[in-house]
Parts: C-alpha cells; sequence; structure tokens
C-alpha cells in the first residue's frame, strides 16, 4: 500500500474509532488507526536516515518543482590510468580540456524511450545529439521527478552497468588514433574506488540546474599492458593526431593543468581534480 493511501486508511480508522461504534469496536479501530500512523511515522524515520546524504538535494529538488524546473543528470565513469607517478588523459576536443578516458554511461538498447516517458525526461539540450552520443544518460528530469530518476540510475536497470567500451573508443579503437594494440588490451581490469557526487547547483556554463555522477574507476595493468602504457610516452611526442592525450603529473591536475616549471597551461577539466581527489570540490 502507497504511504498516502495508508495514511489516509489509518486516519479513517482512527476518526470511526474515536466517533462511531461500540465501545469494544472503537477501541480496536483506535488502535488499528494508530498502528497504522505509527508504522508511517518508522518509515519516514528510516527514509530520512537512509537518505540523509542527499536531504539538501531532495530539499532542493521540492523548492525547483515549486518553480517547474528542470535538472540536467549525467552519468559518467572515469579512469584513472598512472604509471610513473603520472596520469594519461586525453583531449576534449568540443571543449578543448584535457579529461581521464571515460564517458556517459547509455540506457541499454530499446530503453532510452521507456525510461524516459517513466521520468517525463527529456534530452540534454545542452549537447545535440548525434552518432556518438546517442543514448547517453545526459538528460534534462523534471525536478519533481528528479529524486526518482537518480534512484533508478542507482538501481542499475535498463543502463549499461559495464566499463569497458569507451576505454575500448577512447583508446583501442581509438577516436583519435589507435593508441593501444588490441593484443595487448582484449580484456581489462580495475576496481572502482568511488563515486563523486555534485551538489545540486546552477551551471553557469550549461545555464541549468545540474547534478554529475562519476564513477571513478583504477585500471590495474598487467605486466605487458604496463609496458606498452609506458611506451606512449614517447608516442605523444610523435603522435599524428598531435595533443590526441597527454600525461600529467598529479601537481597539472590539481592546478588544471599549470605547469610551474615552464609556466604552460594545458587545460584540465574540473572534474579530473575530483577524480585524482575523490571527492567534489568547488572549482572556478
Amino acid at each position: 500500500m502507497k504511504p498516502i493511501y495508508q495514511l489516509i486508511f489509518s486516519s479513517i480508522l482512527l476518526l470511526l474509532g474515536l466517533y462511531a461504534f461500540k465501545n469494544d469496536l472503537r477501541t480496536e479501530l483506535q488502535g488499528a488507526g494508530l498502528g497504522g500512523l505509527v508504522y508511517l511515522i518508522v518509515m519516514l524515520i528510516n527514509k530520512v536516515i537512509s537518505n540523509r546524504r542527499r536531504l539538501r538535494f531532495i530539499l532542493g529538488c521540492l523548492r525547483l518543482s515549486v518553480l517547474k524546473q528542470k535538472i540536467r543528470f549525467s552519468m559518467a565513469y572515469l579512469y584513472l590510468i598512472r604509471v610513473d607517478g603520472e596520469y594519461l588523459l586525453i583531449k576534449n576536443e568540443k571543449q578543448k580540456n584535457y579529461q581521464p578516458v571515460g564517458g556517459k554511461y547509455k540506457f541499454l538498447p530499446g530503453a532510452s524511450q521507456k525510461i524516459s516517458e517513466r521520468f517525463s525526461l527529456g534530452d540534454d539540450e545542452t549537447m545535440p545529439a548525434n552518432t556518438t552520443n546517442n543514448d547517453d544518460i545526459a538528460v534534462m528530469a523534471p525536478a519533481l521527478r528528479a529524486v526518482a530518476f537518480e534512484d533508478w540510475f542507482n538501481s542499475g536497470e535498463d543502463r549499461e552497468t559495464s566499463h569497458w567500451r569507451e576505454f575500448y573508443e577512447e583508446l583501442v579503437e581509438g577516436k583519435g588514433e589507435r593508441i593501444l594494440e588490441p593484443k595487448n588490451f582484449p580484456h581489462i581490469m580495475y576496481r572502482k574506488i568511488t563515486r563523486v557526487i555534485t551538489p545540486l547547483h546552477w551551471d553557469e556554463y550549461f545555464k541549468c540546474y545540474t547534478r554529475m555522477h562519476f564513477d571513478i574507476l583504477e585500471l590495474i595493468p598487467n605486466e605487458e599492458q604496463l609496458k606498452e602504457l609506458k611506451a606512449t610516452k614517447t608516442k605523444t611526442k610523435n603522435s599524428e593526431k598531435g595533443d590526441y592525450f597527454e600525461w600529467f603529473s598529479i601537481r597539472q591536475i590539481l592546478s588544471l593543468g599549470y605547469d610551474p616549471s615552464d609556466g604552460q597551461t594545458n587545460p584540465i577539466a574540473k572534474h579530473t581534480k575530483w577524480a585524482i581527489e575523490k571527492k567534489y570540490s568547488k572549482v572556478k
């Protein structure tokens, strides 16, 4: 029984117990009504406790729902690929900055329309659809449905849960060029470190309210894979595509690309810093 129906039913029992029927039946109705209300209160307390970390987000959604606002969700995963104290990053040609290998999760084939209808989703208006981002979980959700949509994502239902696709497309198949040989990377091992979730905020770049999820993964290469990754450090100097990928120190990443040794800056996306620090922080 849904909580709202249970509240109504319990209230009716309580009222009947207070004002109707004989004394013996009245006591039973009062007990049933009070029992139902107590159960609802316990459910509410458990809900608050289990969602305490999301309480600000939930309250923000309630406020924005009154204003009939939409929230942009972007759900992605990022690889930390570390060799000799440096991290492999690839260039985002649209935003002209470097970021970890990875990208947005996708809906399972045929599930996009069903989930969109279920939560009244719209396309991410900040990113025009094309063949590469089709079915990406980058959507606009009405604030009233935002919490339920996030619960759906957390369940893993009807969405991509593997993290191989973006690794293969960006490094093995090579969106810019082939960086790693398929014979050494027929598969990979990795561990999931954490999930970084941004607070609900106004995004000045996209001009909308935004909430982003980033699953942070650590690549665990075998001996041959590690050897090839090390070899890419010389490859960057002779790359046919020039600057498609680069290796950066932690210091460069935390300063978003500034290298104090030569005063040069290769812009690095702020979520790269969050991945390294394994937490969200405000970045100008």
